[in-house]
Parts: structure tokens; C-alpha cells; sequence
């Protein structure tokens, strides 16, 4: 009977291990963070640990397009080995003049169920991590039907999640416990136990789209989601399409205290330089902005007089007129408030 139970248990360690196939692994520079690529139950997954092991969140990695299924389909093939990743640039605006930033990195090979190469590229940040989607081969066209990244986070913590609306203005208020599910706008920011994860996107391009959170089909699961066919107001295709070699945007999860999300230059760490070579141009300055408390004053020739005059009066360098400018009337025309 002994023997029996003893094969028992080595029957069901073995089955754990088949289970969960781990791939590779990528530490932090300092430590503080480690992911480990895995498939589990046909899934390819990031599974995100702080330095006491614990985990943060899971990811599931997936695409879809016309060259087939790079989610349930994708075959791991190799990784290459960790390298470390050092950059520094310096910017005219934002939380520092100077930054230097410091990752380890790998890629992942993959292929899809028609055989067409994936690649995940994957960076580590002592403050989050970043991966990307790259389709190496050339010549070849997709059509992107949906991409299947998901985050796992725990039903029960604290989220400040803004409902998602194609304006982006809306509030973050708290969420605490009870389960709520839609669709969510970036950033999205999350507690997990004592520390926090931030979900966002870099780098966006022409070649994709802009995404958002959806965790409809599970509470615990918030999958990127596509835009609404109606969002672009009949401009360009809904589905997008590229030829050629091509890179998704970066997938961002800044982690840490709320002073590391709040101090993390994280978003600008990954995306690509700036194309503007001559920036003397670029002064930073405080504006007054007719917008926040009238809604459509933009329109009001006399109302923009108004914040002129404030901008005056408190030493401000800029005004904005925002939306609707172009509708300007009530005494004088946008070139008259600008004069």
C-alpha cells in the first residue's frame, strides 16, 4: 500500500511539471523583480514575482492575425540569452532633464500554427516590466483580428480604473473588493498586496492600434482589447494591417511603491527617440486653458480674451485654445485672439 501511495505522489509531481514547462527567466538589474516565461495548459505566460518570490501578475501573451494563431497556436522554439539593456537621453519636459535607464533583456522565439514566426522581446526594469510582440519575416502581410495579452490581478484589491470612453475624460475613482467588470481605459493602477502595478502602453504607431483593458469575460483577467469599429469616424480600417517586419507597441507594467509609479520613467524608457533634430524652438511653459471650465469656450471670442488677460496677469507663458477654435465667433476669430 506504502509503494502504491508513494507512486501515487511521484505520478501527480511529475503531472505539476508537465504542467507548468518553464522557458526561460530574467532577473532585474538589482534584483527586485524576476519573470519567468512558462506554458501552462497550452498558454504561454509571464509570471511577474517581487524579490520575496511573490507573484504580481501573469501574463498570457497571444496575437491573432491572418498568417494564423500566435495565442493558443504558439510553439515556443528558443530564448536567447539574458543581456543587459543601458540607455540615457535627455528630454525638455517631464520628470527629469536627464535619465538613464538600466534592464536585462531576452528574446523569445515562437511560431504560429501556420509556422510563421513570433518573436516576444522581453526587458526587465528594477521598477516593471516591458515586453513586445516582433513578426521578423519579411515581405509577408498581416492583418491583425485581435491580440489575446492578459493581465491576472486579484479580484480583491484596491484598482483605480477609469471607465473606458474614446475621450479619455473620466475620473479613476476607487475601486475596493467586490468584483466590477468592463472595459478600461490606460493607465490602469492596481494594489496587490503591498505594492502596486500600473498598466500602460508605449510607442504606439501607425503600423497597430491603441488598446484598452477589458476584463468582461473574467473579473480577474484584463485582456487588451482593440478599439470600437465606431471610434474612428469612418477613417482608416478597422483592422490593422502591415507588411513587413513590424513590432508591437510596449507592453509597460511599472511596479513598486506609489513613489516608484509616480518617480518611474518607465513609459518614455521604451519608447523610440524623438524625430525632431532641432528642439530650440521647444520652451515648456504654464498655460491657461479655456477648456477645463467652460465647455466649449474655445468657441467665445470674448470669453479667450479673458484667459489671455489671466495669463497676463499671473505671468503665465502660453494660452490654449482648445477644441473648437475653429468655430470661433461672439466679436473676433481665432487670428483676433491670438493677436
Amino acid at each position: 500500500m506504502k509503494k502504491a501511495f508513494i507512486t501515487f505522489l511521484l505520478f501527480t509531481a511529475t503531472m505539476g511539471r508537465a504542467a507548468t514547462n518553464s522557458l526561460a527567466r530574467l532577473g532585474s538589474p538589482s534584483d527586485r523583480l524576476t519573470v519567468e516565461l512558462v506554458q501552462r495548459e497550452g498558454n504561454s505566460l509571464l509570471l511577474l514575482n517581487d524579490a520575496q518570490g511573490r507573484e504580481l501578475t501573469s501574463v498570457r501573451l497571444g496575437l491573432e492575425t491572418s498568417q494564423g494563431d500566435f495565442s493558443n497556436g504558439l510553439v515556443f522554439q528558443s530564448a536567447t540569452r539574458p543581456r543587459s539593456w543601458r540607455d540615457a537621453y535627455k528630454a525638455l519636459h517631464g520628470k527629469r532633464s536627464r535619465t538613464e535607464s538600466v534592464a536585462n533583456e531576452l528574446t523569445a522565439h515562437f511560431t504560429g500554427s501556420r509556422g510563421a514566426r513570433l518573436d516576444v522581446v522581453i526587458r526587465l526594469y528594477d521598477d516593471g516590466l516591458t515586453f513586445r510582440y516582433v513578426l521578423p519575416d519579411k515581405g509577408v502581410e498581416h492583418t491583425f483580428t485581435g491580440e489575446q495579452t492578459a493581465y491576472r490581478l486579484p479580484v480583491d484589491g484596491n484598482r483605480w480604473l477609469q471607465r473606458y470612453v474614446m475621450s479619455y475624460e473620466g475620473d479613476f475613482p476607487l475601486q475596493r473588493g467586490a468584483e466590477r467588470q468592463g472595459e478600461w481605459g490606460f493607465p490602469a493602477l492596481f494594489q496587490v498586496g503591498e505594492n502596486f502595478v500600473l498598466l500602460t502602453e508605449s510607442d504606439v504607431d501607425e503600423t497597430y492600434c491603441a488598446a484598452h483593458l477589458s476584463n468582461e469575460a473574467s473579473a480577474d483577467t484584463y485582456r487588451l482589447a482593440y478599439p470600437h469599429a465606431t471610434e474612428g469616424m469612418g477613417l482608416g480600417d478597422v483592422a490593422p494591417r502591415h507588411r513587413g517586419t513590424w513590432k508591437s507597441p510596449w507592453r509597460v507594467a511599472i511596479v513598486g511603491s506609489l513613489a516608484d509609479v509616480v518617480e518611474s520613467t518607465l513609459v518614455d524608457d521604451v519608447a523610440r527617440p524623438s524625430q525632431v533634430k532641432d528642439t530650440r524652438w521647444i520652451k515648456p511653459g504654464r498655460s491657461s486653458w479655456v477648456y477645463w471650465a467652460y465647455n466649449h469656450g474655445a468657441k467665445d471670442y470674448e470669453v479667450c480674451c479673458q484667459y489671455v488677460d489671466l495669463a497676463e496677469r499671473m505671468g503665465w507663458e502660453y494660452v490654449l485654445f482648445d477644441w473648437e477654435w475653429d468655430e470661433m465667433g461672439n466679436g473676433g476669430r481665432l487670428e483676433d485672439a491670438c493677436r
